[in-house]
């Protein structure tokens, strides 16, 4: 191993010092990979920029290009003009029509910012790491504030949902590849609000949400498309047997967590999930349709029983039940 790095550090010409330096980023990048809010991922930068790159003050903005206006996201340190005051450090990591963000930091001293400035290459390297990150939360932060997430769960609705595959959709069909859609349902969920309360029914979909969550690809997204399933897509789809595996792993992931229901005698409730499955373009060429046709091969689950799957089949619209 210590072979491997030498030879590394020969190559890309950087040294042990630095090669520390990167280490202690790719730990920090990790970190706030796995943040649950924009809050929590702004607090671990301030920390790692005071500590790395002598900071003293730093905001997060969000700005609109055509109005010229600015919004303050996150703010730390001591008041400055980002627009005036020497020693700031300032980077975009949206320029987007809709989306745009900046992120300034000022240095404590006039040293310091020189500093700095000779380290700018590594400076600019740790911000272009980082700005997909700061990217995806502040695009969740936008989805929060325009409604568009669900309160109990922290994921994309239905709302969402609709706008996203649309496009989705419209990419598949110039390129030729691929869509599943997933439609995800917990077994007698009724009974669980009847028998306890709308708590209990919260924390097992919270449970389930982040099953789902841990589960799909970073390419693909989870949305909770009513008030009790989920629907998964799969954005570019290779064999049927990957999705069936995918299923598979959320099933018997599910069925092993559970929710306390009683304190006092530890009593805890496990619940099971259904799913049922349409390819695109197979199954249909329109959301409505390959939403449709999840529905039905979701009965045709809940036919087999508990932790059940099955793909939609032409032959299943032939099949009425009434009961």
């Amino acid at each position: 191993m210590i072979k491997e790095v030498e030879v590394f550090l020969k190559e890309t010409k950087i040294s042990y010092k630095q090669f520390d330096r990167l280490l202690d980023f790719f730990y920090f990048k990790d970190i706030i990979s796995h943040k649950q809010s924009f809050n929590d991922v702004c607090r671990e930068i301030e920390c790692f920029f005071s500590q790395n790159f002598h900071m003293s003050s730093m905001k997060i903005m969000s700005y609109d290009i055509e109005v010229g206006s600015q919004h303050i996201l996150y703010s730390c340190g001591d008041f400055f003009n980002e627009n005036f005051d020497l020693q700031v450090f300032k980077f975009d990591f949206s320029k987007s029509y809709e989306l745009n963000g900046r992120l300034y930091f000022k240095t404590i001293d006039d040293a310091s910012y020189k500093k700095v400035q000779e380290d700018k290459t590594f400076l600019n390297f740790i911000f272009y790491e980082m700005k997909h990150i700061l990217l995806y939360y502040l695009s969740m932060q936008k989805l929060k504030e325009s409604a568009l997430i669900d309160p109990i769960t922290s994921l994309p609705n239905r709302k969402f949902l609709v706008r996203h595959l649309s496009s989705v959709l419209e990419i598949a069909k110039k390129e030729n590849i691929q869509i599943a859609l997933l439609k995800v349902d917990i077994d007698r969920f009724k009974a669980v609000i009847e028998e306890f309360d709308y708590d209990i029914s919260n924390k097992v979909l919270q449970k389930l949400s982040k099953v789902l969550v841990k589960n799909i690809s970073s390419t693909d997204i989870v949305t909770i498309f009513e008030d009790n399933s989920f629907l998964i897509c799969v954005q570019d789809m290779k064999k049927e047997c990957d999705i069936i595996y995918l299923v598979q792993k959320c099933i018997n992931d599910f069925a092993k967590e559970y929710v306390i229901v009683n304190q006092h005698t530890g009593q805890k409730l496990f619940k099971t999930i259904c799913v049922g499955m349409s390819i695109y373009p197979r199954d249909g060429e329109y959301l409505d349709k390959l939403i449709k046709h999840c529905d039905i091969a979701l009965d045709e689950a809940k036919n087999k029983g508990r932790s059940s799957y099955s793909f939609f089949h032409e032959e299943q619209n032939c099949v009425i039940d009434l009961f």
